[in-house]
């Protein structure tokens, strides 16, 4: 399982570089491949042990961190992306009404 978190740990590292870029493919492809491993952790023996469940517990705390920033700078993303659809939409609207004004 310290494996599997490890390896999300990483990824989530890689969505924040990737984020904090504006690489929004890489961020797509790479939440993709975490959403994997994420799910292969699912099937790993949860840790018996104290040592490695507090191992496992430090690393998801780390994760949870991680994701938090990355998704701040996703959802100002998304907003953007909004705002911009919008304004195409408006511009697009004012275009299609000049151009059906009739012609003298």
């Amino acid at each position: 399982m310290i494996d599997a978190l490890r390896k999300i740990l990483q990824l989530s590292e890689q969505i924040l570089e990737a984020a904090e870029a504006q690489n929004w493919q890489a961020v797509e492809t790479l939440q993709q491949q975490r959403e994997l491993a994420s799910e292969e952790t699912k099937l790993t023996d949860v840790p018996q042990d104290k040592d490695t469940s507090l191992q496992a517990e430090d690393l998801i705390r780390h994760i949870s961190q991680i994701d938090e920033k990355s998704l701040v700078l996703i959802e100002a993303n998304r907003q953007e992306l909004i705002k911009e659809k919008l304004q195409s939409n408006k511009r697009n609207k004012m275009a299609r009404a000049y151009q059906n004004q009739p012609k003298y």
